[in-house]
């Protein structure tokens, strides 16, 4: 196994025999999930939520990459049998509809006019980046792929979108995405693998968020901080400790 940081393809960085974030979460909740991830047959019917957010990530932080990793669909609505068959005749493509790609822009560019989340776009940096290292104390491979790397620091980024912005604001444990969508533990994860090839503590992990539906026309934007001495105090970080413990074992 090679480690570092590596500027690769989506396929190529699943490819890697490494312990990734969502792999480790699954494990989390139930050991056999690990290897039903691994061998489960995947519906060519791509989610559809998954791929819009998987589009906006595609126009705020590759936008070059545009016409390589996004079709836009002939026909309107996405569950004719021409648009299923463009996404099967399309698996290395993100299909949408002509009308999800206008949202997408006014989504793109609401979030470019929240002044944080430009400065943090704006920021030298590159999107995508692949990170491989070695847990020398587990002797396992784990691996992770960063949404946006600020060169300074450096500083992880995580784009989300949300159906609603106000969750992340919430005290409430079943409302708030860091822990119903295990984020914190993402956040956690991330850190970790982060501090073991740069081989100094990681303080922060951010959170730029698009919310998916519009309020009063306009699609909300904030950003979300998150240190480790919060993860720390939160749960997070011990619990992924523990979680590498157990699948190491």
């Amino acid at each position: 196994m090679e480690y570092g940081l590596f500027d690769i393809s989506d396929s190529d960085y699943r490819k890697l025999p490494a312990l990734s974030n969502h792999e480790l979460q699954l494990f989390a909740k139930d050991a056999s999930l690990y290897m039903w991830n691994k061998n489960a047959p995947v519906d060519p019917n791509k989610s559809a939520t998954a791929e819009f957010g998987k589009a906006l990530h595609v126009m705020i932080l590759e936008p070059d990459n545009f016409d390589e990793k996004i079709m836009v669909s002939s026909v309107k609505g996405k569950t004719t049998q021409k648009f299923i068959s463009e996404q099967i005749e399309n698996p290395d493509k993100i299909v949408v509809t002509e009308s999800e790609l206008d949202q997408l822009k006014v989504m793109k560019l609401s979030a470019m006019a929240n002044p944080m989340f430009k400065r943090i776009m704006d920021a030298d940096g590159k999107g995508e980046q692949s990170i491989v290292v070695h847990d020398d104390e587990r002797n396992i491979d784990l691996k992770i792929r960063v949404d946006w790397l600020i060169d300074s620091l450096p500083l992880p980024c995580d784009l989300k979108t949300t159906a609603d912005i106000e969750d992340w604001r919430s005290d409430k444990q079943w409302i708030n995405p860091l822990y119903k969508m295990g984020y914190g533990l993402t956040a956690a994860f991330y850190l970790y693998v982060m501090e073991l090839h740069y081989k100094k503590e990681m303080s922060e992990y951010i959170f730029p968020i698009v919310q998916k539906s519009a309020s009063l026309g306009r699609y909300p934007v904030s950003v979300f901080r998150i240190t480790k001495d919060e993860l720390c105090s939160l749960g997070f970080w011990d619990a992924t400790q523990a979680n590498i413990n157990n699948f190491a074992e």
